[in-house]
């Protein structure tokens, strides 16, 4: 009997460290999204440079920390993730980019074989 309120606390501790760590980053997290959505900005319209380009990667890396850390706290994981998909997804979606990156080299190399013949 004693296994069940102790579980029940558990949880209730890891919601309230989750509802603190999102309180303590909720700023820097909003400043790092603007300054993000800023390089994706100058990606469209000229491009990014190499520092730019790692300024956005490692916060890129900083999101997906963050969404990892609420994600181990979260009292209740599969709710967390079904409110929270979006979020999930967005910081899927820059993966993306090395999937495309390959796939562009497999269609340079399919030319090649074609030309070659």
């Amino acid at each position: 009997m004693l296994d069940f309120p102790s579980k029940m606390l558990c949880k209730k501790e890891r919601s309230e460290v989750l509802q603190q760590w999102d309180d303590w980053l909720e700023i820097p997290m909003l400043v790092l999204g603007f300054t993000w959505l800023g390089l994706f900005i100058v990606e469209l319209v000229g491009g990014l440079t190499p520092l730019l380009r790692a300024i956005g990667g490692v916060i890129w890396i900083a999101f997906i920390v963050d969404f990892g850390i609420k994600f181990l706290l979260a009292p209740y994981r599969i709710s967390y993730l079904k409110h929270n998909w979006l979020i999930a997804f967005s910081l899927f979606i820059p993966a993306l980019r090395t999937f495309r990156i390959v796939s562009i080299f497999r269609s340079l190399q399919s030319v090649h074989a074609v030309r070659e013949l």
